[in-house]
């Protein structure tokens, strides 16, 4: 068996829009909370969790298949939410709107890489900025200015879980092409 790897695959936004996002955030947060250090926020569309490494071209060639013949994706980011939306919130996230060819390559994406159905539950494309587990926290909501950008890349991710979070390391990027 080779060495096993927890995997992800998940787009990116610009960093100068992520920084914007995170003022919005620590401007509405207490300041003990844990702020997402800005180049791990990120967009996931799937998680696939725990694989061994011989997978990998495999896992590969599926996320390949499943973003061809789509272009670049306009998005947008329009409101700070704290999540779960029941319960004790635990982390606050910047939610963004759904284009239809984002929808659909999160759909190739599952159906392609066998994800438990048991597991799957219906998308919400967020980006987490704060988590904040066992804290009480008021529970706000809070609109974003409606800043768009474009996500020319998706990114299969390696994560590794330290003592101080979780560190992200791009095992590939698969570019989405202009017509």
């Amino acid at each position: 068996m080779g060495r096993v790897l927890r995997l992800f695959v998940a787009a990116y936004p610009p960093r100068s829009v992520v920084e914007g996002w995170l003022r919005a955030a620590r401007a509405a947060l207490p300041p003990d909370v844990r702020f997402t250090v800005p180049e791990q926020v990120h967009l996931t569309l799937v998680f696939l969790g725990e694989h061994d490494e011989r997978e990998l071209p495999d896992i590969r060639e599926s996320i390949g298949r499943s973003v061809a013949g789509f272009q670049p994706i306009a998005l947008k980011a329009c409101e700070l939410v704290m999540l779960p939306e029941r319960g004790m919130p635990r982390l606050l996230a910047a939610i963004s709107d759904l284009p239809r060819s984002l929808a659909e390559i999160q759909r190739r994406l599952a159906q392609r890489l066998a994800l438990n159905r048991a597991r799957q539950s219906e998308f919400m494309p967020h980006f987490t900025l704060a988590r904040f587990p066992g804290k009480a926290v008021e529970r706000f909501s809070s609109p974003l200015p409606g800043e768009e950008f474009v996500l020319g890349e998706l990114r299969l991710m390696r994560s590794r879980i330290c003592a101080d979070g979780a560190v992200h390391e791009v095992d590939k990027v698969f570019a989405l092409q202009p017509a």
